[in-house]
């Protein structure tokens, strides 16, 4: 990676530039005043890959279909508030934690006789 040193004055007045040059060429920006640095401008990662995703063990496919699915729910207008979403995922976790209990939990081994 690059590094330019560039001053308050400049950053200031290039702003947009400076983050589109950073971004785009992979350059560190040291923003300078009176001689010490104030600002660093990094840029960030552009995106994350499909092999991002399978490193971290998500499902490519089942993640497109998921995202297909959400895209035909908003433009039919299946739009859901803040509190939905909260309520879902609360229900989806206990649900989630009521499955490990089941599958952790020791099957009773009493017999009848």
């Amino acid at each position: 990676m690059t590094t330019k040193l560039i001053g308050v004055k400049q950053f200031a007045q290039n702003l947009s530039k400076i983050l589109k040059e950073s971004q785009e060429k992979n350059i560190h920006f040291v923003v300078m005043k009176h001689g010490s640095p104030v600002v660093n401008v990094t840029p960030a990662k552009k995106s994350i890959t499909e092999a991002d995703l399978r490193a971290e063990g998500i499902d490519v496919e089942e993640l497109r279909q998921d995202i297909a699915i959400s895209r035909a729910e908003a433009a039919r207008g299946e739009l859901y508030t803040t509190e939905e979403v909260l309520e879902f995922l609360k229900t989806e976790h206990a649900d989630s934690l009521d499955n490990k209990r089941q599958k952790t939990t020791p099957k009773n081994s009493s017999t009848d006789s």
